[in-house]
Order: C-alpha cells, then sequence, then structure tokens
C-alpha cells in the first residue's frame, strides 16, 4: 500500500468519521480519536470502518506512523520529487549537450567548399579549380579532377576531414615532439625519435626533392589541401581529440610531414635490431654465441647430421632455383651458406662489471625502460601512459615510463603479410589474379585509407589503399598493372659495440671511442625537448660514424651507457647502423612512380628507387604477365666481410667489420613471369639454396608460406585437370585468404602422439590429460571460432615459450628451435628445469594449459580476439568510445588468416622471476593488437576486384563510418573495387 493511497483512505477515514458523529466531535477530541495507534473509537465502530476501507493493522501502525511525522515524510517527499525533477532536466541537458558536441564533431561530406581563398603560401594554384569527391555509401572515396595537382590538393583535403589527429600524432612521433601534448610521460618515445634523427634526415631527403619536381609538386598539393582544410573548417571538425582533449589546433602540414611517415614505416618494417638485440641481451648475460644460435638459429635450407652427411630443410623460399637459373649442387649450397651464416666475428662479452640496476618506481616495484621496434610499441606505450595518469585521460602525464610491446616476441610475423599471384593460364576470366593482405597492428582509426584516384592530365586512373598522410596509392591497381606487398626484410641494420677511449671526460662534455687505434669523437648533438606541465629536457644524442648511440632505445637489451674506459666495463655504447639513415634516399621518389607505371620494366625501374622500404612485391598486368620483385635490397643490403652474418653486434673500435659495399641492382633476386606460372610470398626466406649473396638470416617461420603454396599447388591441379577441369576464380582466393588451417599444429603434431603413447604406458587413459590430448590428436588443425582444440594449443605455445627462460630471463619463440630439440628429445633447457626429455617437459606444459584457468575455452570466443585500440585513449575511460573488439571466424598464430597471438608476460614478471620460471598464470590473456590491416583480389575483368579494411573511413569515434566496415570484415566478406557504375551517396566539391 502506497502512502497517497494510505493518505486517501485516512482522509475518507475522518470524513466518514465527522459524518457519523453528527460533526458533534470537536477538533481536540478527533484528534484525540485519531493520533493513537488502535485509534480511539468503539470497538463496533473501527471494525465496521476498517472493514469498510480496508485498513488492515500494518495500514493502521502505518497510518499511526505517518500522522507522527506528516511534516517530515512530506519535506523528503518534496525534496525527493525535486531531486528527481533536477536529474531528469540535468540529464536532458547533459545528453542535448553530449549530442550536440557530437555532432559538431562531424563532418560534412557533401556540398561545395571554396577553397580559394585561403592564404596557402605555395608556388601552386588549383589549374581547373574544381575537384569532385565522391564517397560510396560504405565510405570508399573516389577523387577526380582534371590536373594532377587537384588531385592531391584534394587526397590531403579529404584525408585531413577523415584523419587529421592520426597524422597529427605520427608527426608528432617522427618529430620526438609527443611531450608536448602527452607530459613526462612520453619522454622515451621523444628520446627514441631524437636518437634516430627522423626529423634530420627528413630534412635533408626534402632538399633533395629539388631534383625532383614532379615528386615535390605531388607532396606540395597534398600539404596544400590539408591547410586548407585546417584554414576552412573549425576545431571541432578536425576530430574529439582535438576539441574536446588536448583543446589546439595542428600547425600548418609540410612536405616534410608526408616524408617522415615512410622513417616510420622504414623503422616498423626492419625486423633485425630487434632480433640481434634480443641476442646480445641473452650473451650479455654470459650465454654463448653457438648457443645463442641453438636458440635462434638462422633460416638454412641446407645441413649436416651428425654423421655429416648433406640435407635439404625442405624450407619454402619465395624464388626457387629454375626462376635465377641456379645450378648449384647440394654440397655447393652447404658451403655457401655455411659462409653465409658464419658469426666467428660476433661480439662476445665475458663477464664484466655493469653499473646498471634495475630502477624502481615510487612503490619499490622495479621497472625496465622503453624500447620501441614498432609502430604498436609506441602506439600501445601512449596508451598505456595516458591511462595512468591522475586524471585518467592523460593530459597532465605522469614519471612512470615502462618496457612496453618491445618485449613481443613475434616482431617479424606480426609486421607481416601474404601476397601471390597466379597466370591468366590458370584463371576463369583468362587474366591474372593478384591477391595481398599485409599484417600490421590493426588500430582504431586504422593506418589505410580506401581511395579511388583519377587525373586527367596524367590519365591516372587507380584504386586501392593509401597510407594515412601520405599521397598518391600504396597497394592497389590502375588501368595497366596491379601490385601488392609484403615485407621482404632483408638486413639493412648492423649494432656496433663502441670502446670508450680513456680520453673521454663527461665533466668536460668530451667523449671519445676507440678507431684503428685512436681517439675519434662522438658527434654529440644536444635536443631541447619541450615537455608540458614542465621544464624543458636537454638530451644528448651519440652519434659515430656508424649511426646513432641506441641504448637509451633498448635499455633493457644493451644496458645504460657507463663511460668508462675500463677493460671490464661491459655497458658500452651500441651504435646502430641503418640504410635509411643514409643520405640520398630516393624512396618518396620511387614510391610515386610505382603507383603510375604502365608496365613490368617501368615498375621495376620505380622500385630501384625505394631504398629504405624494403618490400616484396607482386605484379600482374592486364596483358597476362606476373611477376615479383623485391624494393629495398638493391643499393640497400650490405655485403659483409665473412665472421659477419648480421645475427650479432661486431666491435665497432676498427673499420674491420666495415661493408664491402652493398648489393647492386643486376644481383637482386626476382622472377619475371615464373615458369610455374605463379609466385608466393609471405615473409619467407627470398632466395633459394646456391644465392651467393645473403639476404637476412630473420625470415618469419614458413608455415603461411608454404600452406598457401599447397592451396595454390591445389587449385592450380584442378585448372589443369583435363577430365575435370576447373578454373581458379576470385571466390576460390578469398578463400584462400580466409584459410585457418594450422601448419604449425601439424608440424608438432607428433608430440602429442608421443605423449599419448607414454600416458597408455602409465596406464592413465581415464586422465583429463590423456583425454585432452586425444582431442588434439584428432584435431583436424583448423583454427576456427569456437574450437576449444585451437585454445588449448595456443595455450600449449605458450608454456613452450618459457623454455629456455632460465637462459633467456624472457619468453623465447623459435619454432626451429623447438623443432629440432622435440626430434632429439633433449636439450640443456630442458634439463635446467629438471625434465629427463623434452618431451617429458612437453607432458608438463600441455597438463598445465589444460588445468590453466579451470577450463579450456573456445578460440576467438571464450579466449583470444583482435583488440582494435585507439593510439592514445585505449586504457582510458574513453576507451569505451574508441575502442572496437574482433573476433574473426577463422585464423590464428601463422595461420594464413593471420590472428597473431600476444604472448607476453605481465609487468614486473621478469624482475620477480630471475632463478625460477613463471608460470602461464604470469601471461597477459591471448589476445592480439596484430592481423590482416587490409585485403585485396584483383582479377582485371568487371566484378573481380575486391577490397576491405577492418574498420571504416574515419578517425571520429562518434561517426559511423568509424567502424562500418567492422562486421563485413569479421565475416570475411569484402567490397568490390570500382572506378565506375558505383553509387555515389555523397558528393563534395572543392571550388
Amino acid at each position: 500500500m502506497t502512502w497517497r493511497r494510505l493518505f486517501q483512505q485516512y482522509e475518507d477515514y475522518q470524513e466518514d468519521l465527522l459524518q457519523k458523529n453528527g460533526g458533534e466531535e470537536s477538533g481536540s477530541e478527533l484528534a484525540s480519536s485519531l493520533g493513537s495507534m488502535d485509534i480511539e473509537l468503539s470497538i463496533k465502530r473501527r471494525g465496521d470502518l476498517a472493514e469498510r476501507y480496508k485498513i488492515g493493522h500494518m495500514g493502521r501502525r502505518l497510518l499511526s506512523f505517518y500522522l507522527s511525522y506528516r511534516v517530515i515524510i512530506d519535506i523528503i517527499s518534496w525534496v525527493i520529487c525535486v531531486i528527481g525533477l533536477l536529474a531528469f532536466i540535468v540529464n536532458s541537458i547533459f545528453i542535448i549537450i553530449f549530442v550536440s558536441i557530437v555532432e559538431s564533431t562531424k563532418v560534412d561530406r557533401a556540398g561545395t567548399y571554396n577553397v580559394l581563398n585561403t592564404n596557402i603560401k605555395t608556388n601552386y594554384t588549383l589549374a581547373e579549380r574544381n575537384v569532385t569527391i565522391e564517397r560510396e555509401p560504405n565510405g570508399v572515396i573516389h577523387i577526380k579532377a582534371k590536373t594532377d595537382y587537384d588531385l592531391y590538393f584534394g587526397q590531403g583535403f579529404v584525408s585531413a576531414q577523415e584523419r587529421m589527429f592520426q597524422m597529427e600524432l605520427n608527426r608528432r612521433i617522427f618529430t620526438g615532439t609527443v611531450s608536448e601534448i602527452a607530459g613526462s610521460a612520453a619522454l622515451s618515445i621523444d628520446k627514441f625519435a631524437r636518437s634516430m634523427g627522423f626529423k634530420q634526415i627528413v630534412e635533408e631527403e626534402v632538399k633533395m626533392l629539388e631534383n625532383d619536381s614532379k615528386s615535390k609538386a605531388i607532396l606540395q598539393a597534398f600539404a596544400d589541401g590539408v591547410n586548407t582544410y585546417l584554414k576552412t573548417t573549425s576545431r571541432s571538425k578536425l576530430g574529439p581529440e582535438f576539441s574536446l582533449l588536448f583543446g589546439y589546433t595542428p600547425k600548418e602540414w609540410t612536405i616534410n610531414d608526408s616524408v617522415g611517415w615512410s622513417k616510420l614505416i622504414a623503422w616498423d618494417l626492419c625486423t633485425n635490431v630487434d632480433d640481434e638485440m634480443k641476442r646480445y641481451s641473452v650473451i650479455r648475460r654470459g650465454v654463448s654465441v653457438n648457443r645463442v644460435e641453438e636458440l635462434y638459429p638462422a633460416m638454412r635450407t641446407v645441413d649436416v647430421d651428425e654423421k655429416g652427411n648433406y640435407y635439404y630443410n625442405n624450407v619454402t623460399t619465395i624464388l626457387w632455383k629454375e626462376d635465377l637459373n641456379i645450378t648449384t649442387t647440394l654440397e655447393q649450397d652447404y658451403e655457401i651458406e655455411k659462409k653465409l651464416f658464419d658469426n666467428s666475428g660476433a661480439y662476445f662479452t665475458t663477464k664484466g662489471t655493469t653499473t646498471n640496476k634495475l630502477k624502481r618506481d615510487k612503490s619499490g616495484k622495479e621497472k625496465e625502460k622503453t624500447w620501441y621496434h614498432s609502430l604498436s610499441a609506441v602506439y600501445e606505450h601512449l596508451s598505456t601512459i595516458l591511462g595512468d595518469t591522475n586524471d585518467k585521460l592523460g593530459l597532465k602525464g605522469n614519471e612512470r615510463i615502462q618496457e612496453e610491446l618491445l618485449s613481443r616476441i613475434f616482431k617479424k610475423d606480426n609486421e607481416a603479410s601474404n601476397n601471390w599471384v597466379i597466370s591468366g593460364k590458370f584463371t576463369e576470366s583468362g587474366k591474372p589474379i593478384l591477391s595481398n593482405d599485409p599484417h600490421l597492428t590493426i588500430s582504431a582509426p586504422g593506418i589505410w585509407l580506401l581511395f579511388h584516384l583519377n587525373s586527367e592530365e596524367s590519365n591516372l586512373d587507380t584504386i586501392g589503399v593509401s597510407f594515412v598522410g601520405v599521397p598518391g596509392m600504396t597497394i592497389g591497381r590502375n588501368k595497366y598493372i596491379a601490385w601488392g606487398l609484403t615485407n621482404s626484410g632483408p638486413d639493412v641494420q648492423d649494432t656496433y659495440v663502441m670502446k670508450i677511449h680513456p680520453s673521454t671526460n663527461v665533466n668536460n662534455n668530451q667523449y671519445y671511442y676507440w678507431m684503428d687505434g685512436k681517439a675519434e669523437a662522438f658527434n654529440v648533438r644536444d635536443e631541447i625537448i619541450k615537455v608540458k606541465g614542465g621544464s624543458d629536457i636537454v638530451y644528448k644524442v651519440f652519434i659515430t660514424r656508424f649511426g646513432p648511440i641506441i641504448n637509451d632505445v633498448f635499455e633493457s637489451q644493451a644496458g645504460k651507457v657507463n663511460w668508462s674506459s675500463d677493460e671490464s666495463n661491459i655497458d658500452l655504447p651500441i651504435a646502430l647502423r641503418w640504410t635509411a639513415l643514409l643520405p640520398n634516399d630516393t624512396t618518396m621518389t620511387g614510391y610515386f612512380k610505382t603507383y603510375q607505371a604502365t608496365n613490368w620494366n617501368e615498375f621495376v625501374e620505380s622500385l630501384k628507387l625505394v631504398r629504405s622500404v624494403s618490400n616484396n612485391y607482386v605484379f600482374a598486368d592486364v596483358n597476362g604477365n606476373i611477376g615479383v620483385y623485391p624494393a629495398g635490397i638493391g643499393n640497400a643490403a650490405p655485403i659483409r666481410k665473412q665472421g659477419h652474418s648480421g645475427m650479432f653486434p661486431v666491435l665497432g673500435n676498427s673499420t674491420q667489420w666495415d661493408y664491402v659495399g652493398y648489393i647492386p641492382h643486376n644481383q637482386v633476386p626476382f622472377v619475371y613471369n615464373p615458369k610455374r606460372g605463379w609466385v608466393v610470398t609471405a615473409n619467407n626466406r627470398l632466395a633459394p639454396p646456391g644465392f651467393p649473396l645473403l639476404i637476412t638470416n630473420d625470415n618469419a617461420f614458413e608455415y603461411r608460406a608454404k600452406r598457401i603454396t599447397q592451396l595454390i599447388t591445389e587449385l592450380v591441379e584442378k585448372a589443369t585437370n583435363q577430365i575435370s577441369k576447373r578454373p581458379i576464380t576470385p571466390s576460390d582466393i578469398m578463400n584462400v585468404q580466409l584459410d585457418g588451417k594450422s601448419l604449425l599444429f601439424e608440424d608438432f603434431k607428433y608430440i602429442f602422439e608421443t605423449i599419448g603413447n607414454r600416458l597408455i604406458t602409465k596406464g592413465q587413459q581415464s586422465s583429463s590429460l590423456y583425454n585432452w590430448n586425444e582431442r588434439l590428436k584428432k584435431w583436424d588443425g583448423f583454427v576456427l571460432r569456437g574450437s576449444r582444440e585451437a585454445s588449448l594449443f595456443h595455450l600449449f605455445i605458450e608454456h613452450l615459450l618459457l623454455l629456455p627462460y632460465k637462459e633467456t630471463n624472457s619468453i623465447w619463440f623459435n619454432t626451429n628451435y623447438w623443432r629440432k630439440i622435440m626430434k632429439r628429445d633433449s636439450d640443456k633447457a630442458c634439463s635446467d628445469q629438471g625434465f629427463s626429455s623434452c618431451i617429458d617437459y612437453a607432458e608438463f606444459a600441455l597438463k598445465n594449459a589444460i588445468e590453466y584457468g579451470g577450463g579450456i575455452p573456445g578460440w576467438n570466443s571464450g579466449v583470444h580476439y583482435v583488440a582494435v585500440e585507439h593510439s592514445l585513449l585505449s586504457s582510458t575511460i574513453l576507451s569505451c568510445f574508441t575502442n572496437r573488439m574482433i573476433r574473426p571466424s577463422s585464423g590464428g598464430l601463422y595461420t594464413v588468416n593471420v590472428a597473431s597471438t600476444r604472448f607476453k608476460l605481465k609487468e614486473g614478471v621478469t624482475e620477480k622471476y630471475i632463478d625460477t620460471v613463471p608460470t602461464l598464470n604470469e601471461f597477459t590473456p591471448l589476445n592480439t593488437v596484430h592481423g590482416v590491416s587490409y585485403r585485396q583480389i584483383v582479377g582485371f575483368v568487371d566484378g573481380s576486384d575486391y577490397f576491405i579494411i577492418p574498420l571504416g573511413q574515419s578517425g571520429n569515434w562518434f561517426d559511423g563510418e568509424y567502424d562500418n566496415l567492422l562486421p563485413l570484415y569479421e565475416e570475411g566478406i569484402y567490397l568490390e573495387m570500382k572506378t565506375r557504375d558505383y553509387v555515389a551517396k555523397r558528393t563534395m566539391y572543392l571550388q
């Protein structure tokens, strides 16, 4: 019964009482009769009225209570009503304000923009003063113009419209100015960029563009378009980050800012320094070079057994002997590789003294320094430090600097890709089919924009994707050719251990190193880093004849420099030698020529100019030609002296380990129209046995390449079968791209067969271990959404990462090492952990994986997903707006449809476990930020060209096109690539 109803009954009761008494009772008498709990009436009258008004015992008690505290209850009731009303009003106002703010951030994608009177300082003008920008309902952007300048102007304008904050952040990363907006927490990022000297290198490259007026004109037109948008729009439409968080308008965009992105991509794709520093960190622990070679073996194609017999390792290479006309024998191949992989010159530190101590934060917890081997590492560190700040939005900064993604083991495969091309003689259309799916960090927003660019002046008509902030087309097709790329991973980075000369005097700012028996001065550059909310920081950058000192970048691996010249000092400066830091880099010029090429010869000549960004480019044209050419090797990959393979640092105190030179263009391995009619690349080894030059030691493991080769071989066999001939279609290629078969599991399946036999011998057929092991033995190896076997296998792999932990003090992933020790069933790492055999360790690992978490969840449903995170805000309260989650229908570690797993120990684990080994509980969740960042299929006939990106075109988290493509991508659905006959939902004119 409510108070309102009870009070109404009381009023009726009172009125009836007065009537029954003839109105003769006085007010005091009435109050007396109603004031007590029992209501002073005759028993008969009270019973009659209680029956009439349905007031029971509890009702009478409540009524009495109300009458006793009526004033207080009324006040409280009114207060509650007023508060509720105010809450409703405030909530309504908040919703109105929030909706208005959200709407104010959304850009206008239709209508006419007057872009003539914007005071843009440039030597170029809009020749026709007319750019048409059309958008399909799915967000694909079509830009049409009569002149090239107009075209790139439009691309710059719309890039700023969709992704200005992303462009600004990338600019600040390469210039080392993130601390200006994020505070002291971002200092390590700025020190990284300043140590590399990206800004200075880019300035020199831009000066070179004076000799390449066409490339400079493209860059300038793009910059003019960006700046025109900045001048013609309000801050609110530059992105929520500018208007809601940081509260500033970015400076004008310059040519340097677009060129700077190429340096970040070059760093992202170069994997060797990561691997080299990882190996060096183990050497610093006293592990021998020979043992590190066992733990991290090179990708050899030929080996020798214990009896001295040579054999091929069955390594899947991109190029075959027949492609390069190589006719060497097995013995000759072995001798060639023995020479190429000679590490006799590797620097090995004897036990000495170190001044390095792991620093502690205010809580007393040990922490490691930050180093950045990829853009994803930088982004995740930014996100973490901003999420850790007191204001939860990262606007004030803090003192915490930690090691983020750079301990990630799977750098090579995280920054990976697949591409292949098939001759038209096997296809339904008679035209080649080209496929590409680069595997990079899947961030929110993504690194790509879907574009169609059309210029009447140059007869350019190209469609595909472009890196955000860079004009032109990175991957795609034009009217004549199609192309795709994967990371070729040539070893263009080397590290040198510099010996301190006694002339060094830190107090006098004098620093010297030994060089050929003499003192040679470090080039010291003082960098001023501005810090939001704090004082400017003076950061010293040290440069040698080889390159910059990188200890601050890789401090947890190389140690902080001790400037003592004492021979026992092992904390020596490490110098980085890297092709991308050399002058005369013509990469941007080559890039612009690539997507404008009309045939193989023009395409190859353009790629010869690409020096600092290394990729395997697959090619196809309308005339049926196919091929593959690796950019970034000719005049870029060094030729080293024997004894220096590039796997380990070497001494830099002399010219002993200087380069012989660089691989000339006429010795770069490639193939044009291979006899087999197809070619596959998946970051696997480029050159076949017998190739005399070293490209790299550190290729990706070959599982993806081998699986793609299997599938294409099957398709080709069906296409050439004279009885049941079935030509290859784009749909077949989609199925290959989305394939989730794990050859890594097939490679290790014998381990579970061996474990099963041992459990039978032990009489443990009824155990949970035996039952799950049987399920793995019967599993087909397809990593599909919901598969519990897939989850168990990945947890098993996670446990294997800890096998050599006592030697490495880190997780260690190398399938070649695992395969070798499991086959021979013995290794030092197994005995170090107290196991008599390595299969015993595998059984232990499987048992722990089964017991972990109390049950085995389904893959991509209960465990593992692709975390699509905002570069800055993924750990803040705004993550509910910015972040997304992708649960692919198939794919996992080393599958074609890759969904790599982020195997990573929690922060502080390596300091906590020094003499003991961590457990699975010490790992972070089995999620990832890496996957297929773009899918493309080109078949050269109408209705046979497709592409897709994971999220959408917009960088505004409040915009519907921020993630409109996610449901399609997640289920393996594609968009059709159209340059005509498309639906234009919105049209914008720049005049």
